[in-house]
């Protein structure tokens, strides 16, 4: 019997909640619902129970509901055999309100141990108006008698649908407005969405219509294929706003669904008409002030021309702009609680020449709005205020030639007398210089009659201590309209002094410009650079003068000239030495030539402004010989004093030359019993005179080197040395006036013969005149 429990919730759809519906079969009249619940009266009734009454009761409803009657005759089939035993009362005692127990009356029905048996019945639902949950217990024993061994159990719920189905969301949306049932042509290329939301699953939506205000229809049905939805429950259809709807003159529109405009799965009807109102937007807003001009943004403006090109703007020196103005919407009145302009009714959007921004709104004045922006300098050349409402419609204003101009004119100093002028204090020796400007301005320009150039005594061009006011070159004053930059020119020839040119010392070129958004001299930019004219080379005369202090010095700090107030000579080994002096002026370069006009051996640039007029070069490159040697001065501006003729300087690197006659040396490593020898020998210098060698002689026989040997104009030395007894080394010593020495050697040996030796030599001598005299005779 568990089994057969089972089998009971099987065949009950195997769920534990089943749905019912009191018009699942598809009937509408009361006739149908009369007979349905007569044969289900009959199927719960334990006396009139007969499935083939009930059958005949269900048949003839055939002509309402075939349906019906094929699925109640299929039902009677199930539900054979036909006795079955109801009992409404509790035979065990217990009270259970609403059982029904159904009792075999043979064992045709029972079920044996491991068998299956299924059994099928009918329950007819309860009829409450809405949609409401029932639980079914059902029991199997293993006899009829209910007080028997339970052997299965099966709880099943059920939902019961009696109620019609109803609309949780209905309106028609339009992507990009931000409200339902607005809608236009402009935002998703005019396309329209209806959504309906069920409060349940459909089986049917009826045919909608799309209506204006005078129920007129402007498109063809739309039938329950056209919907889109996937759960039958939500149910979608897209639409193109097109000419035919209305506009904002007849705004009001509406989606219609016939009725019943609903049939759920259970057969339960909506029978009203589904309506949902919309509305279309096409009329574009109202700027009633879109605040350009002539009264807002223009307002503090001035309509100006520019230097050059001659174009016109409307010019503002300030950068920070206001827009302020005022928009409605095109309807007459607030609409889904919106009040006339709102963010999501009208927004306003300001394009600066291409950077848009978003508008803020106003509370005052009522539909007013406002954006304020710090604009860099330049031309734009158009701003637009666009005004657009939720359904995408717009309307757009506009001003031209627009500029910003808060940057003052520029001034460059480019050039003077022809060198690029960089600095105050420039020095130049063209006391006629020719100075060249540059004068920019990116904005309006600077017009002729706005620009004012002057010499001056100061930097400060308003004190009113100018000496003249320069005029610009005829012809140089061309503006470059793309460039916004000119050139002033001006030969500072000394007007006020015959155009003899300008003396020697400072003078300021200032200048003041105004572009052309103010007048002359009204809010000008101010400009000063200074040059200092010094046309004048430093006296000859003082640079002779100064030479006095001109010392020279080797390398080891030795005073080889001082001037002494003229020109000083000097001799020196050394190429390369120090000249110490002092300048004529604060900052000259000193330069040293070997020759007048000659060979640059050496430069120094005295230290400006450090107190003293000192100065010190290392001058380089000597030639061996004599050297006259010119001092230059050239001061800052580059003017050069005469060459002075300061020293003559000798440099001799190469010591005498010693040639000994031919009799000395033939006296080299020769013997000689001789108690003295004569030198002679020609000593010269390829620098120095005879008279400025010094010579000296070392002999062995002397006790010390003989000194203070004249040389004659010839340069012919000729001296007697003495000789000791055996070998004698002899040196002639040459030295020049700076030390280069020249050494010659000769050894001679001095031999001494005995007494004896004497003797035999003198009897020889005598036998040897004997001889002769006998000779002689004969």
């Amino acid at each position: 019997m568990k089994n057969a429990a089972d089998a009971l919730h099987a065949s009950m759809g195997g769920e534990d909640k089943l749905v019912f519906g009191s018009r699942y079969l598809g009937y509408n009249a009361d006739s149908a619902d009369n007979l349905l619940h007569s044969a289900g009266e009959n199927l719960a009734s334990k006396d009139n129970f007969d499935i083939n009454t009930a059958a005949s009761n269900i048949e003839s409803m055939k002509g309402k509901l075939n349906s019906a009657a094929d699925k109640l005759s299929s039902a009677a089939s199930n539900l054979a055999p036909s006795n079955w035993a109801l009992d409404y009362d509790s035979p065990d005692g217990v009270s259970r309100p609403g059982r029904v127990e159904f009792i075999a009356e043979n064992n045709d029905y029972q079920i044996g141990d491991g068998e299956t048996k299924t059994f099928k019945f009918y329950w007819k639902s309860p009829s409450p108006g809405e949609t409401k949950s029932y639980t079914l217990d059902v029991y199997a024993y293993e006899n009829e008698d209910v007080g028997g061994t339970q052997l299965g159990t099966n709880t099943v719920s059920i939902s019961v649908d009696d109620a019609n189905p109803g609309w949780s969301t209905k309106k028609v949306t339009q992507s990009g407005i931000p409200i339902d049932n607005v809608v236009g042509n402009t935002y998703d290329n005019g396309k329209a969405t209806i959504t309906i939301e069920a409060s349940e699953k459909l089986e049917n939506l009826n045919t909608a219509w799309i209506e204006n205000a005078s129920d007129d229809n402007v498109s063809s049905g739309i039938g329950m294929n056209d919907w889109t939805t996937t759960d039958d429950t939500t149910f979608t259809y897209e639409f193109d706003v097109d000419e035919t709807f209305a506009n904002d003159n007849d705004y009001q529109m509406q989606i219609r669904v016939e009725k019943p405009w609903a049939t759920d799965t259970y057969q339960n009807e909506n029978n009203n008409e589904l309506k949902i109102q919309f509305y279309v937007d096409r009329g574009k807003p109202i700027l009633v002030d879109n605040g350009l001009a002539p009264n807002r943004l223009v307002a503090s403006m001035r309509k100006k021309s520019q230097a050059g090109s001659g174009n016109v703007y409307w010019t503002d020196n300030e950068s920070k702009e206001n827009i302020t103005g005022n928009v409605n919407d095109n309807w007459k009145s607030a609409r889904f609680g919106y009040d006339n302009y709102d963010n999501d009714v009208v927004s306003v959007e300001i394009d600066w020449d291409g950077t848009v921004q978003s508008a803020d709104k106003m509370d005052t004045p009522v539909n007013g709005f406002t954006q304020t922006r710090d604009l860099d300098d330049g031309i734009y050349s158009i701003i637009k205020v666009t005004a657009t409402d939720w359904a995408g419609n717009s309307t757009t204003e506009n001003i031209e030639n627009i500029l910003i101009d808060t940057t003052k004119p520029g001034v460059s100093y480019d050039t003077i007398a022809g060198d690029s002028w960089t600095d105050n204090e420039q020095l130049v020796t063209d006391n006629t210089p020719t100075i060249s400007l540059t004068i920019s301005d990116d904005g309006l320009g600077v017009a002729r009659e706005n620009l004012r150039v002057q010499l001056d005594n100061d930097d400060n061009f308003k004190n009113g201590t100018r000496f003249f006011r320069l005029e610009n070159a005829p012809g140089a004053y061309n503006w470059d309209a793309t460039a916004g930059e000119a050139t002033f020119e001006n030969t500072i020839d000394n007007i006020n002094n015959n155009y003899s040119g300008l003396q020697d010392g400072l003078y300021y070129v200032t200048v003041a410009a105004s572009d052309n958004y103010i007048r002359d001299g009204e809010n000008s930019a101010y400009f000063a650079q200074s040059f200092k004219v010094d046309a004048t080379a430093p006296d000859a005369d003082d640079t002779y003068i100064n030479r006095s202090s001109v010392t020279i010095q080797e390398s080891d700090g030795t005073a080889i000239v001082s001037t002494g107030g003229a020109t000083a000579t000097g001799t020196t080994d050394e190429s390369s030495l120090t000249l110490r002096g002092t300048c004529i002026e604060d900052g000259s370069t000193l330069t040293v030539y070997a020759g007048e006009d000659g060979t640059e051996v050496g430069s120094t640039t005295e230290t400006k402004n450090d107190g003293d007029l000192d100065w010190e070069m290392e001058i380089t490159g000597l030639s061996e010989g004599t050297t006259e040697l010119y001092l230059e001065e050239t001061d800052e501006a580059g003017n050069a004093s005469d060459q002075v003729l300061f020293a003559t300087i000798t440099v001799d690197q190469t010591p005498p030359t010693i040639s000994l006659g031919s009799d000395t040396q033939a006296l080299d490593e020769s013997s000689t019993d001789k108690t003295s020898i004569t030198l002679s020998a020609t000593i010269t210098d390829s620098v120095s005179d005879y008279k400025d060698i010094s010579v000296s002689v070392r002999a062995d026989a002397y006790d010390r080197p003989e000194t203070g040997v004249t040389i004659d104009s010839t340069d012919t030395l000729t001296i007697g040395v003495p000789l000791q007894k055996g070998s004698n080394t002899i040196d002639i010593v040459a030295s020049d006036s700076v030390g280069n020495t020249t050494v010659k050697s000769i050894t001679v040996e001095r031999t001494v013969t005995p007494w004896t030796m004497y003797a035999a030599i003198a009897a020889i001598i005598a036998i040897i005149l004997a001889a002769i005299a006998v000779l002689r005779r004969s």
